[in-house]
């Protein structure tokens, strides 16, 4: 747990599975991915947390599923197949088709969940919350590769676009959006 002014940042992991894209958009009572599991668990903290003003965030991938399909250091053991669907991003262009995809979608969750949060208090991590959803109100414009990412979003038309620049790091045989 970290501290930043009035706010704490909690932050849970474990080596379980992960959650599949399709679980996390399923987290009400009774949903559950477990035999005999009551579905009960998760929808409960999702609701403590916001009752007390707070955000909840997935990382987005299973911990352990670059490490079962061979990906190690943004490379595939064999390039030819494709990681697991909840793998994490193994290339930088990797991260940059899902973002791509994400803004296309307007889904600022997985675009949050493609961010490396670490040491980043909870006050600056409620505000890029709502940078990321404002970023996805507005059509894809261009997304450009260099050193990091830099992201356009809305209208050439009305003059109303918006950009977001970020950092790009590895870590893990991860590829992660930085601030």
């Amino acid at each position: 747990m970290a501290r930043d002014a009035a706010d704490a940042v909690v932050t849970i992991t474990d080596d379980g599975p992960g959650l599949s894209a399709e679980a996390r958009t399923k987290l009400r009572p009774f949903f559950t991915t477990k035999a005999g599991g009551l579905g009960l668990g998760l929808p409960l903290a999702l609701k403590i947390v916001r009752l007390h003003d707070g955000e909840v965030v997935f990382s987005g991938f299973s911990c352990r599923a670059n490490e079962q399909a061979g990906v190690s250091a943004g490379a595939l053991a064999d390039p030819s197949a494709p990681p697991p669907a909840d793998a994490c991003p193994a290339s930088p262009q990797d991260l940059r088709e899902r973002l791509a995809g994400a803004i296309a979608r307007h889904d600022a969750n997985t675009i949050a969940g493609m961010v490396r949060w670490r040491g980043v208090g909870g006050a600056a991590a409620n505000e890029r919350l709502r940078e990321l959803r404002e970023l996805v109100r507005e059509p894809l414009l261009s997304l450009e590769q260099g050193d990091g990412l830099l992201v356009r979003t809305g209208s050439n038309t009305t003059g109303g676009v918006r950009e977001h620049a970020f950092g790009i790091e590895a870590d893990a045989g991860c590829w992660w959006l930085s601030w």
